[in-house]
């Protein structure tokens, strides 16, 4: 059996029919978004066989491991539930900071879907602008 990741994630957030969709999230940083690098360095380094125990709602994953459970945080748990239901509680524990969620394909190969971890809450940074500027935005070329 072949094994080959998941596309990478994307810009455009969107994610297969197959996979749970992701949180909108603008920051790189552990625990958020998969970024591409992190993803590629993951691949080429090693990785450790682990099991989902718990997901809580603000973020919190426990994970077993041949080396004690380990604790990671994500701002997207949801996703996390959603791979669980899909996938089983089987993971990869993967560096620098990933939860890899495998799946045997029709053809026999293994995607692997990856989530973003970290060892502490982050918040995810906002995307709109506050609302004074946004007024400011707006009245910036007033017509008089």
């Amino acid at each position: 059996m072949s094994e080959r990741p998941t596309e990478p994630p994307s810009n455009d957030g969107v994610a297969s029919p197959a996979t749970p969709p992701l949180a909108e999230c603008s920051s790189y940083g552990l625990g958020h978004t998969v970024h591409v690098i992190q993803w590629r360095l993951s691949m080429e380094r090693p990785k450790t066989e682990g099991h989902v125990l718990g997901v809580s709602d603000d973020g919190w994953i426990d994970v077993g491991t041949l080396d004690g459970m380990r604790r990671f945080w994500t701002h997207d748990p949801g996703r996390v539930r959603g791979l669980l239901d899909q996938r089983g509680s089987a993971c990869e524990v993967r560096s620098p900071g990933l939860l890899g969620f495998r799946e045997v394909q029709g053809d026999g190969s293994v995607a692997t879907a990856m989530v973003s971890v970290a060892s502490e809450a982050t918040p995810c940074p906002r995307s709109d602008p506050l609302p004074g500027q946004r007024d400011e935005i707006t009245n910036e070329n007033p017509s008089g």
